[in-house]
């Protein structure tokens, strides 16, 4: 699915661009999704901002029709920064529902068709980068190691009030990653981390479209490319869990099922590319998830997902 296909088909409203104008092409494309973030998305774009680098970056700060204050804070950064922020102001007509869920996937894949980088580096909103030279210790990297599709590094945990939580599931990735083990995405590095070759944003699968795990589906198409790279000298960057977050606060319910759809998405796109062998190995994933799936809902006593399951099986 090329940027006019995926237009075509969820564009209802036109996205309109703030700063779209010809500018020196840049090395990174730095992409920034936001929704509804005021106390949160200053930080972010300022961890974008920072970035000491010898070669030129671009930041896509992408707007989703926020109604609390986030909109007009992202106009403000890009009017003061023009020659670094293109800003991408979307509507929530466009927005794919996954699920029953509204899902960040539209604004998302838009910044990456956008992406004029060699590279893509990515913070949600709510996220923030705290090491100035986070982008040039990863390109450096990056272009001594063309083997490699991806490299990334440790992050924390934080509140709304930037204090940090020592949790059980602060668990970042510190192994190095072969391209199979991106593929099947059994682990995978955490999306504030991640600095990737930008090979896919001129045909992206369309059952990524249909998933609300986007890093699962994407460092799976970055194992395609190459390995994975754990970089221990560059500063934890801050994942922030709050109230409103769309994954954290999820009910584990609606996780499985997010869970066995993304796997199933992920066997359709390797039948569909005639890998049968992980096509195969995604099927079983789901399978599974969907045993455990019967198992949780017994235990706890919730009917609706054992129906969910009886229709989806």
């Amino acid at each position: 699915m090329d940027f006019k296909e995926f237009k075509e088909k969820f564009e209802k409203i036109p996205v309109q661009i703030i700063n779209d104008y010809p500018r020196k092409k840049p090395l990174v494309s730095v992409c920034i999704q936001t929704y509804n973030q005021v106390s949160f998305i200053k930080k972010c774009i300022e961890g974008a901002l920072i970035q000491k680098t010898n070669f030129p970056f671009e930041i896509l700060l992408a707007d989703d029709d926020s109604n609390d204050g986030t909109r007009e804070i992202c106009i403000k950064y890009a009017s003061k920064y023009p020659d670094k922020i293109k800003l991408f102001l979307h509507s929530r007509e466009n927005n794919i529902k996954i699920g029953g869920f509204d899902s960040a996937t539209f604004i998302a894949l838009y910044n990456f068709f956008q992406s004029r980088g060699k590279y893509i580096a990515i913070c949600e909103g709510d996220d923030f980068w705290t090491d100035p030279l986070k982008l040039q210790k990863q390109f450096d990297f990056m272009e001594e190691n063309p083997n490699y599709s991806v490299c990334y590094h440790d992050y924390k945990i934080v509140n709304s009030k930037d204090q940090y939580i020592n949790s059980d599931k602060a668990s970042p990735l510190r192994d190095d990653l072969i391209p199979e083990e991106l593929i099947l995405a059994f682990r995978h590095p955490a999306t504030l981390t991640v600095f990737f070759r930008n090979n896919i944003n001129k045909n992206i699968p369309e059952e990524i479209t249909r998933v609300l795990a986007l890093d699962v589906f994407l460092n799976s198409l970055l194992g395609q490319i190459g390995a994975g790279k754990y970089l221990d000298y560059v500063l934890p960057s801050s994942y922030r869990v709050h109230g409103n977050g769309l994954w954290s606060e999820m009910h584990i319910g609606p996780k499985l099922i997010s869970k066995i759809n993304t796997y199933a998405q992920l066997s359709g796109y390797y039948n569909n590319i005639g890998n049968n062998n992980m096509a195969n190995k995604f099927k079983q994933r789901n399978s599974k998830i969907k045993r455990y799936l019967v198992f949780w809902s017994v235990k706890n006593f919730e009917p609706k997902y054992l129906i969910w399951l009886i229709k989806n099986w």
